[in-house]
């Protein structure tokens, strides 16, 4: 086998490694879902109804990444599982997303309530 060949097959086998640690730095990222306190979000976006609008929609554009079948992805040889990961980031997600719109859902009737105080 000459080098050039054996620099290509090198260079093969670094993309689909590099790649399937991307995909797996993708699925890490969930693990902020665990991380950060429900508290620190909701004292950050306040009363700014626009803030928590943008949010909402983020976390349902977000859902889109892992709202699938699919329990695996194939890199070349190289083949993640995330079916259990899946399952988890889900139930996690789902559990954020009531939070989130219940809290909401309290701001913008508090800020309803003020409203109708001052007028």
């Amino acid at each position: 086998m000459s080098q050039q060949q054996l620099n290509q097959v090198y260079a093969s086998l670094e993309k689909q490694i590099s790649a399937a640690e991307a995909y797996v730095r993708t699925w890490k990222s969930y693990q902020a879902l665990w991380d950060i306190e429900a508290s620190s979000i909701f004292k950050m976006l306040g009363d700014n109804i626009d803030k928590w609008h943008q949010l909402l929609n983020e976390i349902r554009q977000g859902r889109k990444t892992f709202d699938n079948s699919e329990v695996e992805k194939a890199f070349g040889g190289i083949v993640v599982f995330y079916g259990g990961v899946q399952a988890k980031v889900n139930n996690k997600y789902d559990q954020w997303h009531r939070e989130i719109l219940n809290k909401f859902g309290a701001t913008v009737g508090e800020g309803m309530k003020g409203f109708k105080e001052t007028v």
